[in-house]
Order: structure tokens, then sequence, then C-alpha cells
């Protein structure tokens, strides 16, 4: 949350269109917020994320976080996740490593999904 904080801060010194509170911050005209969640994903059922972004996903040894914030976006009409990540240690038993080759096939052209897009560098 503190990289999030200071960003908005260097956007909106004067908090004038970005409210920061203990834990997110807020944009009053569209009653958006941005949100630091944990990994717990007790926590999180109810969210009804537009975007959501998942980052270092190499690290997350399941796909239950996930899971729950896309399952959340079942009701918007443009959902956005975004995945992040390094490389890390792409271990086959690890959500990242399905992803990975998911977007290789699609990069390689061995199977088509509209709905995602990949960059590896």
């Amino acid at each position: 949350y503190k990289f999030i904080d200071g960003f908005a801060k260097s956007l909106d010194p004067r908090h004038k269109h970005l409210k920061p509170y203990r834990d997110y911050l807020l944009y009053p005209k569209t009653n958006s917020k941005v949100k630091c969640l944990s990994s717990d994903t007790m926590t999180q059922d109810g969210l009804n994320p537009s975007c959501f972004i998942v980052d270092e996903y190499h690290a997350a040894q399941n796909s239950d976080n996930y899971n729950v914030l896309k399952s959340g976006q079942a009701s918007r009409k443009n959902p956005l996740a975004i995945i992040i990540s390094s490389a890390g240690v792409l271990l086959d038993t690890y959500p990242c490593f399905e992803e990975c080759k998911v977007g290789m096939e699609i990069l390689r052209g061995l199977k088509e999904d509209d709905s995602r897009f990949f960059a590896i560098y």
C-alpha cells in the first residue's frame, strides 16, 4: 500500500481527487477504490472488482486468490485481470506455470484465445 499511496501523492499532492484512507485510496467521483489485498482468500469473498492485479504470481502456491477475484468479476461488463511476474522458479505444480504454458501456446499460434493478452520479456 505504501507504494500506491506514494504514487497517488505524486499525482495529487493536495488530495483534491484521490482520498487516502488507512488501507485504500478512493476516487470519490466514481466511488472507485485501489486496495492492496492479502493472500487470505476468506476475506475476499463478496468483492466485485472491475480490475485486479496479481503481482509476482510465480510465488503463488495455488490459484485460490486469483479464482476468488476472477469469480467476483462475473457481473462486470468488461472485467480486467492482470498477472505480473518474474520467472521465479516455475514449478509445474504452481499456477503461474500453467498460465505461462497457455501464454506460450497462444504466442506460438498453437491456441487461439482473444480474451487473453500475453507479453513475455
